[in-house]
């Protein structure tokens, strides 16, 4: 008896440890510089009902939102010093296929002389890049300091 009731319960801890777990499957959203190719951070892109992103250093966004997933997303884009291409409607942005795993880059045009290279201080200036399992440049890439965020205030 005492062995079923063991079975039972290693039988329901993987159930919940699978089922339950965090998801890994992103969406890779990258935003670069057409000029140079490279990513371009502190990119708003935001989609048509409000949720808001911002590309991390690497000019990246992981997307998950589970109500939003395997569809076509309207992306938003905005940045200052840069300009992008607007649709037929005049709106700047672009829509993807959010598949778990997929990829979407859009491509912005740089006004400013000066390249937005990466951000300069703060909390997760590398987050997305981590979530995407993408290789970064420091030892501390999501809070390097403890400085949360002087470059990307918005209030």
């Amino acid at each position: 008896m005492h062995a079923k009731t063991l079975n039972f319960v290693m039988i329901l801890f993987l159930f919940t440890t699978f089922s339950f777990g965090e998801n890994t499957s992103y969406f890779k959203l990258k935003v670069v510089d057409e000029q140079t190719g490279r990513g371009v951070p502190l990119v708003e892109l935001s989609t048509v009902n409000d949720i808001v992103y911002y590309t991390d250093s690497q000019g990246v966004v992981a997307f998950y939102e589970p109500g939003l997933m395997n569809k076509n997303v309207w992306f938003f884009v905005k940045s200052h010093g840069y300009d992008s291409y607007k649709d037929t409607f005049g709106y700047s942005g672009g829509s993807f296929f959010t598949k778990p795993g997929g990829y979407g880059e859009i491509k912005i045009k740089r006004i400013n002389r000066a390249e937005r290279l990466y951000r300069i201080t703060g909390q997760g200036i590398y987050s997305d890049s981590v979530k995407l399992d993408l290789p970064v440049p420091i030892s501390e890439p999501v809070f390097n300091s403890a400085v949360l965020g002087q470059d990307s205030t918005r209030h």
